[in-house]
């Protein structure tokens, strides 16, 4: 009943518009929501407003790839349209009308540019991961993302837990990513499941959180160690937040679990990745986050934005993280001297 007939990608200062062309071939009127995602995680999601289509008619639509409030008209955090797409039409009550994947990759060149200034040859230490990312980076000049000859780059990906991102096409997604020899990739991921995920997971599938866990970290351990054979960079892995203290949680859509669960969970993560640098099975494990915990072994609720009582899970301070990562490079780079 709907043909998608053809999209274009234009790009407005930082941001980008995918505009997407579609006939309605139905026998009578209809109104429906068209919805765009990114077609690897299916995690950025971008709604359209009603419409009524009409028989044989054309229709266009828009979609900002800076629609998230992480992003500011002027600078985008989040990733733009990379990936390909997803595009999914919505009846009134909800039943879907017409699906179907935009295949297309594409490589953002730009993200090697710093300070106005293209470069192939300046090594970049790349953090990638969710949203928690975008919000420690956008307060940060730009500048200030420079060490040792080394600049620090970002790719940043709406609500993406650990466990999706290894049951997802990981390689398309990375390979669109333009790293050199030289480079490091650090991972940043793991939040979402330590704080919601895997508590939700847990009672739907009758398995302990801690075991759930386990097997996550095992498959994140074999993905790391595939990603060494297949690119020629230094591999490393970011420790998460700390746990979202109690006082901040204000919905069970924002953290599951008891404070304690969540620091049970957050231990066994950051002891796991400490015993694999310790074996030598891992080359970075780096923990940026040291100076955002406080003495009950959580996060600080300072750091935690509220907004009409109402607070955002992502701390909103991302001074001490670049602080304590630029030290990090800096470590490294001078026992490599």
């Amino acid at each position: 009943m709907i043909e998608v007939t053809n999209y274009e990608i234009k790009t407005e200062g930082s941001r980008e518009i995918f505009k997407l062309f579609y006939t309605y071939n139905g026998k009578e009127d209809i109104i429906i929501t068209p919805k765009l995602y990114d077609n690897i995680f299916r995690t950025a999601e971008y709604n359209g407003s009603p419409i009524t289509l009409s028989p044989g008619a054309h229709y266009w639509n828009t979609y900002p790839s800076n629609s998230y409030a992480t992003d500011k008209r002027d600078k985008q955090y989040l990733q733009k349209f990379n990936h390909g797409v997803f595009v999914r039409f919505l009846k009134e009550n909800g039943e879907v009308l017409h699906e179907e994947e935009i295949k297309f990759s594409r490589t953002d060149l730009n993200k090697r540019t710093h300070n106005n200034k293209f470069s192939h040859s300046t090594p970049i230490v790349w953090v990638i991961g969710d949203s928690n990312i975008a919000h420690l980076i956008k307060d940060i000049e730009e500048s200030e993302l420079v060490c040792n000859n080394v600049n620090i780059n970002y790719v940043s990906h709406m609500a993406l837990s650990l466990n999706r991102f290894l049951k997802s096409d990981y390689k398309t997604f990375l390979n669109n990513i333009p790293t050199r020899k030289g480079d490091t990739l650090m991972f940043l991921l793991g939040e979402i499941d330590l704080r919601f995920s895997i508590h939700q997971n847990s009672q739907a599938k009758g398995i302990s959180s801690t075991t759930l866990l386990n097997q996550i970290l095992s498959k994140y351990s074999k993905f790391l160690d595939e990603i060494k054979i297949l690119y020629p960079n230094k591999i490393g892995v970011l420790i998460p937040a700390p746990p979202i203290p109690e006082v901040v949680v204000n919905s069970p859509d924002m953290a599951r679990g008891t404070e304690e669960d969540r620091k049970h969970l957050y231990k066994i993560y950051k002891q796991y990745f400490e015993d694999q640098y310790t074996q030598n099975k891992i080359e970075f494990v780096w923990d940026c986050y040291i100076n955002y915990i406080n003495a009950d072994g959580v996060t600080d609720p300072y750091y935690f934005n509220e907004k009409l009582y109402t607070f955002d899970q992502h701390i909103n301070n991302g001074s001490h993280f670049i602080t304590s990562l630029k030290s990090k490079i800096n470590e490294t780079h001078s026992s490599q001297r």
